[in-house]
């Protein structure tokens, strides 16, 4: 591309060839949580829990239920949890999670991501709801709603990937707190 066109292109590519050489993140290719055998998935196999939707059935009378008995659950935390890319090149991305215990909600946060892509932007905003969940009283229970399944996947898989420092995160604090049982669920 010649100069004058590059100028005139604006595009997360674009920047990328600018920062390249700038670190902003470091990967540890041999992480000690992402030794077979030290995964949680393989720990934790029975804390951790994932329910992926099939497209052919309506959910919502379920999920109803399931949230109904949650909320009846003193030890379980809901979370609800998004990633917001905008269409736009101009504005960066947004993550956000609310928890709720019982029927009162404890906390709301929304926050930027940055330039990321939008699996990054969930795994980011997934990372946040388990933090916050793991910091309230008798939380042995947090139910993650979500609208990627693959982000879920992503938050307790330790190997090197673009969001491997939340993953490390929240496996550290899953496993600090080995009573908590982890679940997903895909809402869309």
């Amino acid at each position: 591309m010649t100069p004058a066109m590059r100028g005139k292109v604006k595009s997360m590519i674009m920047e990328v060839d600018e920062h390249v050489h700038t670190l902003t993140e470091t990967f540890e290719p041999h992480a000690p949580e992402a030794r077979p055998g030290d995964w949680l998935l393989d720990r934790f196999v029975d804390c951790l829990h994932f329910n992926e939707r099939d497209p052919t059935q309506d959910r919502r009378p379920y999920l109803d239920e399931l949230i109904a008995k949650a909320r009846a659950d003193p030890l379980a935390v809901l979370a609800a949890t998004d990633g917001s890319v905008p269409q736009s090149n101009q504005y960066q991305t947004a993550s956000a999670a609310i928890i709720y215990k019982g029927h009162r909600k404890l906390k709301r946060t929304r926050y930027v991501s940055g330039r990321v892509t939008a699996l990054d932007a969930e795994l980011n905003a997934i990372a946040c709801a388990v933090c916050l969940a793991v910091k309230q009283a008798n939380c042995q229970h947090i139910m993650v709603f979500t609208d990627s399944m693959g982000s879920a996947h992503t938050a307790v898989d330790p190997s090197m990937h673009s969001g491997q420092a939340f993953t490390v995160l929240n496996g550290s604090l899953l496993a600090i707190y080995k009573h908590v049982r982890y679940t997903a669920w895909l809402l869309s």
